[in-house]
């Protein structure tokens, strides 16, 4: 199978519009441009690279920030005066890549000159001493008494039997466990955050509940504002045997955490601070002239004195103005590019619609357009591809990001004779990708930076046809649904071990969780499952054919009419038809009713609550750097849900650690969070064996050279201007999940005034000269992106000049008719069938975090049904629009 082609239809535009309103959750994009699919930045990459030194002796514009500690520390010759810390961190060095010019993205830390982390031998989950703690802060004044309270620091903490545990990880088979943060219940206050907004935590507490009227369910205060999923702390960063600390730390701009206010002039404005806390082995107690009477470390519950070193655990909180700990600390300063910075108020505006693998574009390009005396400002609002080619026919938009062309089955139900009145052009403005980040790494501590992926292996994962991708709890390990998988996990697949991919002895870490966005679409996810259809080897599993290993598809996912099919099985085929979205088609429930009666008042778990959808393709990419699953398997007896006990998702994890998560991206947010990369395999028309199914492959990692190979074999048609990539022509060396983002316009719409395609005209000509120029300045093409080819180019430059011509020809915009196009020479024949729906639920105003955020309660003891996309139930279509608001506050829209 070939991806499909097809030429424009022409003809006069029909009046008649479909009203899909909606509204979503507003994004800033960042720029940088560094090396695709690279995991973290190597060191001197930027030149905001900086270096400061704990002992002192810094350059004066970093030394500024830094607490005093040789004169606190030291007895001025060099030597401890009496803390231990001193010897503990006055060789400590701390390496930030990137400084400057930020957003949301991910920067490299490395620390050398700390002693290698000591591990507890009588409790091997814990970290006895020598670890770092990092967090971003916003405070003004980063000496002030109070500035630990602008740091984001302390959502990862669970309560075991009375004792508060800040989560954090431990290599070399210790799993992903708790380090503790304050023992033995001797604090019930939790440290205040102090929002840049004015919002203030509230404290750690207990909320009494009817079953435990004294004790009731405990809560972190700090969840309003911030919580695992959404704060970048990294509380337990491990030295290695050879005394480095290395990690990824992800920057938060305003547009991601508000209540940090970063690059938000009117909030924290352009600076923030990157905070690293040493911790040592020695006692984090005050001299006793100093004390508050606050105990940050026990030795057989007695205080342990100043300067004491700490027989078990470096105890107490790294903000604690009761302990030293905090005083230690290296600042770094943090400058933020302005989130949303875009065209002076007043600047007229634009409306685009489209993909959401536009958006990094559009937020540099808009920069480099809002100069000179035709400024405009455009603003990108995402959609699923065929509710975009919908508004685009009806009227509601004058200028579409797609990359499959309007037909009647790429525009949902729309009445397909409104193709016969347009007159629709393409012009090329992208050549961009998806990318399958992952983060996996094994009991010894090992991770691994390269795996490959075949399209079966992908069908696998999309139809939870592995035994762990179905609910499951760890009462029973039983659940209610057709479980013929033969594989628990991927990692154990035969497949994915012939391919050269690490294989792992089953543990309860290694499920290897494939995250999704969902349930909206995009035309990137319609590419996807192209490709995947266009292998034979996939789209045999998909048809319900067993791999050479014996293992079936998820009988769920099988078309209705399949004799194997359950539940009636999918009212499409996924071997061959267009799908643009991640379905969640498998029924499953757990635990088995019996025990959820017995144990969990009565509630179940389904899919979408076992592995919740991400926001969109962007949040997913987060979720993959954080190794942020949200697998929800674990039963909570003191979260309250109308009662006491609720199903809870396992805790962020930590780089470092042994989990293992996948899940689509965009290249862009790919190369920003530095992430691991999938090297996926050509499709084969001919189905493989188990003796070839390796080497019969030809595997391509993601990197602009890729890109631009693929770009290079996509084919332009030549009356439209469209360009799509074609799988069965692919040079070897061509990524094969490279997608092309075409402007589309109807010529014939009456909204398409003179003065809009003027506009529209120089958003073209810019994107397809000075917007191809990579580089992380604005207006240039940010990273994860490869330029347009030649034939590209002028395909946008034409349709560019014909706007112009249009515009200069048709003075009176309310006079012209619809139908300008005429009878032209642009035709085509109907392909396939409508498949979309648009139903009046299409219509409702939603917010795109809607799309995410799937509650645990009673209400999941119901199963889910089949989530269908755009393509599919139309009434799922308006879940997907994300604008991207690429102008300063206070701008019109």
């Amino acid at each position: 199978m070939t991806r499909r082609t097809f030429p424009a239809l022409t003809g006069r535009r029909a009046a008649r519009t479909l009203a899909f309103a909606s509204i979503g959750l507003v994004l800033a994009s960042s720029l940088g441009l560094g090396a695709l699919a690279s995991p973290v930045q190597a060191a001197g990459e930027t030149d905001s690279e900086v270096t400061v030194k704990w002992a002192g002796e810094n350059d004066a514009a970093l030394q500024q920030y830094q607490p005093d500690h040789a004169g606190l520390l030291s007895d001025g010759a060099g030597n401890d005066a009496g803390s231990g810390h001193w010897d503990d961190f006055k060789n400590l060095e701390v390496t930030v890549s990137k400084t400057k010019n930020l957003g949301d993205g991910v920067v490299t830390v490395t620390a050398t000159g700390l002693r290698p982390t000591v591990y507890s031998d009588w409790n091997p989950r814990n970290a006895l001493s020598n670890y770092l703690q990092i967090m971003q802060c916003w405070g003004p004044d980063p000496l002030a008494a109070d500035f630990y309270e602008t740091c984001q620091f302390g959502a990862n903490f669970e309560e075991t039997k009375g004792v508060r545990e800040l989560l954090g990880a431990a290599p070399a088979g210790r799993g992903s466990r708790p380090i503790v943060d304050v023992a033995n219940g001797q604090d019930t206050t939790q440290f205040p955050f102090r929002a840049v907004t004015g919002d203030v935590s509230k404290p750690y507490y207990s909320a009494p509940t009817p079953e435990e009227p004294r004790r009731g369910e405990f809560r972190n205060g700090l969840d309003a504002l911030f919580t695992p999923s959404t704060s970048n702390e990294l509380p337990f960063v491990p030295v290695t045997p050879d005394g480095i600390a290395r990690t990824g730390f992800e920057t938060q701009s305003a547009a991601a955490q508000p209540y940090l206010g970063c690059g938000d002039a009117d909030l924290a404005g352009e600076r923030c601070w990157l905070v690293v806390v040493p911790r040592g082995i020695h006692s984090g107690e005050w001299p006793a002239d100093q004390s508050t009477g606050y105990t940050c470390g026990t030795r057989a519950f007695e205080v342990l004195p100043y300067g004491d070193v700490m027989p078990t655990l470096q105890r107490g909180s790294p903000l604690s103005p009761d302990c030293t700990f905090f005083r230690d600390r290296i600042v770094i300063p943090l400058d933020f590019d302005e989130v949303g910075a875009g065209c002076a108020p007043g600047t007229a505006e634009r409306r685009v619609i489209g993909s959401e693998l536009a958006a990094a574009t559009f937020s540099s390009w808009q920069q480099g357009l809002c100069v000179g005396t035709e400024a405009r400002a455009y603003s990108l609002s995402t959609n699923a591809g065929d509710l975009t080619r919908s508004q685009l026919l009806t009227g509601q938009a004058d200028l579409a990001v797609v990359s499959e062309p309007l037909t009647p089955d790429t525009i949902g139900t729309t009445n397909a004779d409104l193709l016969a009145d347009a007159d629709l052009a393409y012009g090329p403005i992208a050549n961009t990708g998806l990318a399958i980040g992952f983060y996996i790494g094994n009991e010894t501590g090992q991770e691994w930076r390269d795996i490959r992926l075949t399209p079966r292996l992908l069908a696998k994962l999309l139809t939870q046809s592995y035994q762990s991708q179905v609910p499951s709890v760890t009462r029973s390990h039983e659940s209610e649904s057709f479980d013929n998988r033969t594989t628990y996990t991927v990692a154990l697949d035969p497949e994915w071990i012939a391919l050269g991919n690490p294989k792992f002895h089953y543990t309860p870490g290694y499920f290897v969780d494939f995250v999704t966005p969902g349930p909206h679409g995009d035309d990137s996810i319609r590419m996807l499952w192209e490709y995947i259809q266009a292998d034979a080897d996939a789209a045999a599993f998909l048809r319900g054919e067993a791999d050479p290993w014996g293992m079936t598809v998820n009988p769920y996912y099988l078309p209705a009419g399949h004799q194997g099919a359950a539940d009636g099985g999918l009212p499409y085929n996924l071997s061959t038809d267009p799908i643009d979205v991640f379905p969640r088609a498998d029924q499953s429930l757990a635990p088995i009713a019996a025990d959820a009666a017995l144990y969990h008042r009565g509630i179940q778990i389904d899919s979408i609550t076992h592995n919740p959808y991400s926001t969109n393709l962007e949040t997913n990419g987060t979720r993959v750097f954080r190794t942020d699953t949200r697998r929800t398997q674990l039963w909570d007896p003191n979260k309250w849900s109308g009662a006491a006990g609720a199903w809870v998702p396992e805790p962020v994890g930590v780089p470092g650690t042994n989990r293992t998560i996948m899940g689509p991206t965009t290249a862009h947010t790919a190369n920003e969070y530095r992430l691991n990369v999938a090297s996926v395999a050509l499709p084969l028309s001919t189905k493989t064996t188990i003796e070839n199914v390796a080497g019969a492959r030809n595997f391509v990692g993601l990197s602009q050279d890729s890109l631009a190979a693929a770009a290079a074999a996509t084919v332009t048609d030549g009356a439209t201007g469209l360009s799509q990539l074609e799988f069965a022509s692919l040079p070897a060396n061509a990524y094969p999940l490279t997608s092309t983002l075409n402007a589309a316009v109807n010529l014939a719409s009456a909204k398409l005034t003179p003065e809009a395609r003027s506009d529209y005209a120089r958003l073209l000509e810019f994107a397809a000269t000075e917007g191809q120029v990579s580089g992380e300045a604005p207006g240039q093409l940010p990273s994860g992106y490869a330029p347009l080819t030649e034939s590209q180019r002028a395909a946008t430059q034409a349709l560019a000049a014909e706007l112009v011509a249009a515009a200069a020809s048709e003075p009176d915009a309310e006079a012209q008719v619809p139908g300008g196009a005429g009878s032209g020479a642009r035709t085509v024949a109907a392909a396939g069938t409508q498949t979309a729906a648009s139903d009046p639920a299409a219509q409702t105003q939603v917010t795109d975090s809607a799309a995410l955020e799937i509650e645990v309660t009673a209400a999941a003891s119901a199963p889910m049904q089949t989530v269908l996309g755009a393509t599919l139930l139309g009434g799922l279509a308006g879940l997907a629009t994300a604008p991207f608001l690429l102008r300063r506050r206070g701008v019109g829209g």
